[in-house]
Order: C-alpha cells, then sequence, then structure tokens
C-alpha cells in the first residue's frame, strides 16, 4: 500500500511539473490558424534554409472554404541524443519584425560589449521560440545561441556571428514572401 502511496505521488508530482514548464508559452496565431475544424486547409512548407542544424521554412496556410490565409517562419530542429526527436516552433508574421530588429542590435550593439559579470540577452516569441547570447567573463566571449523549445537544451544551435546574418538574411527574404 505505501508503495502504491509513494508511486502516485511521484507521478502526480511529475505531471505537475511537465504542466508548469509549458504555462508560460503561448500558442501562435498560426498553430491556431492551422487547428480550424469544419474546414479545407491548404498548408505550403517553403524552404528558406538552414542555420546551425535548423530548418528555417515559410508556412502559408490557406482556408480554401473561405480564402483567409495565415503565414509564419518555422523552425525545426532534431534533437540532439539517445532518441531522436524533432522540435518545431514558428513564429508569427506580427513577430518577424521584433526578431529582426533584436538580431541587428545583438550583432550591431551587444556583441561588442564586454560585460564584466555573466550576462544573458534572449528574444523569446509568444510560441517558445528564443534566441539571444551569453557572456561568460573568465572565457571574456559571447555565445550566440538559439532554442526552438524555451524549456529544451535539446532543442538549441550554438551560432556564430555569421550565422546570425544568415538568419537575418533568411528573415528578411520570408518576410517579403508572407
Amino acid at each position: 500500500m505505501k508503495k502504491i502511496l509513494i508511486i502516485l505521488s511521484v507521478v502526480s508530482s511529475l505531471s505537475a511539473f511537465a504542466q508548469d514548464q509549458n504555462k508560460d508559452i503561448e500558442t501562435t496565431k498560426s498553430e491556431k490558424f492551422s487547428q480550424r475544424s469544419g474546414t479545407l486547409l491548404q498548408k505550403d512548407f517553403i524552404d528558406l534554409g538552414n542555420i546551425a542544424g535548423t530548418e528555417v521554412k515559410l508556412l502559408k496556410i490557406k482556408d480554401l472554404n473561405n480564402n483567409e490565409s495565415n503565414s509564419s517562419v518555422r523552425f525545426e530542429k532534431e534533437g540532439s541524443g539517445t532518441y531522436s526527436d524533432t522540435y518545431i516552433s514558428a513564429i508569427d508574421k506580427d513577430e518577424v519584425d521584433g526578431l529582426i530588429i533584436s538580431i541587428k542590435n545583438l550583432i550591431d550593439n551587444v556583441l561588442k560589449t564586454t560585460p564584466t559579470t555573466y550576462t544573458e540577452v534572449t528574444y523569446s516569441s509568444r510560441g517558445g521560440f528564443c534566441l539571444g547570447s551569453y557572456f561568460e567573463e573568465r572565457k571574456s566571449k559571447w555565445t550566440s545561441f538559439l532554442k526552438v523549445e524555451k524549456h529544451s537544451n535539446k532543442s538549441m544551435g550554438i551560432l556564430s556571428e555569421s550565422d546570425l546574418q544568415n538568419l537575418l538574411i533568411l528573415l528578411e527574404q520570408a518576410k517579403t514572401k508572407m
């Protein structure tokens, strides 16, 4: 009987922890649009490129019954580790400008500084995509990264400054096609 109670308490605490991890991630407008029921949806996945092992795509969704449409930039990354998971996140059309501005700010300003303490600078989308840099004072250098899913280190890729520049180019291309 004691074993059953212990097992139940462990399982319930783990499920509560898993729910806490995702409560700060909203559903993107693109996800909401793609989950419509009672209609015929067409989804086009347009390859834009690959940055640090992360595929970048433009996702265009069209409701064929009423001609409404939605688009987003989609990031896909194969997880590292024993089991291969695919991590997927999207940035809505209205978030692309904010990400572009953030990357430019990282390149033009943040990465040129030399903080005296450990420092993190991050951009987060409503769907859980995260991009940023951290400075380690003992290494005296910035390390830039992207995470397709905010709460999973397996979805993370390390970015060089040229990766940041290339991501900027891909986002500008996506913006013109949205």
